[in-house]
């Protein structure tokens, strides 16, 4: 389409970015943009999940590409990219299908996740955690990965565990941090 994302929605979500310093200043260059639209007809996410995914590292090789909006906020061409190349290795790129927002307060520090329902899945939050935004970054990307690849639902009142000596509850109730209900894990 030969204008810009309307009212301002993708500097918007460039804000969001804290991995891409100038993302916001970036994305306002835009002046175009592509529509990459995957219809999954045979039920498989991820096989869904992974086109769409190569389709869109081509569209961000091309010289004017400014970075992509998807799953909450802008990415950097480059970072998409580099991302979208583990496929090749038969990883799943879930840094670029999954966002992980980050925040603070006096309660302690969030995460949440942005992008699991369009894997059938509902958005998982951490709230008022001691854990450091880097180690719930990286623990939300894990449970991203088991729940995705092994097509897992979590619910109300159940337990999760990645040690053996963890034993994290995990509660379903109004969200927070995204819209609708999401699943909260303890941690």
């Amino acid at each position: 389409m030969d204008v810009p994302i309307p009212d301002g929605e993708a500097e918007y979500f460039a804000e969001c970015n804290y991995m891409w310093k100038d993302a916001v200043e970036e994305t306002k260059k835009h002046q175009a943009h592509v529509m990459v639209i995957v219809i999954n007809h045979n039920n498989d996410s991820i096989e869904c999940a992974s086109l769409f995914s190569k389709v869109a590292s081509s569209c961000l090789k091309a010289e004017n590409a400014l970075g992509i909006y998807t799953s909450g906020t802008v990415f950097q061409p480059q970072f998409y990219n580099a991302v979208a190349d583990i496929l090749k290795k038969g990883a799943l790129p879930i840094p670029d299908w999954t966002y992980i927002g980050l925040g603070q307060d006096e309660k302690g520090n969030s995460a949440y996740t942005y992008g699991l329902d369009a894997f059938g899945k509902m958005e998982i939050e951490i709230l008022n955690s001691k854990h450091s935004l880097e180690e719930l970054r990286d623990f939300l990307f894990y449970v991203c990965e088991y729940v995705i690849k092994n097509d897992m639902y979590f619910r109300d009142g159940e337990t999760i565990s990645f040690a053996s000596d963890q034993q994290l509850k995990i509660t379903k109730s109004k969200a927070v941090r995204v819209e609708g209900e999401s699943i909260k894990i303890n941690y």
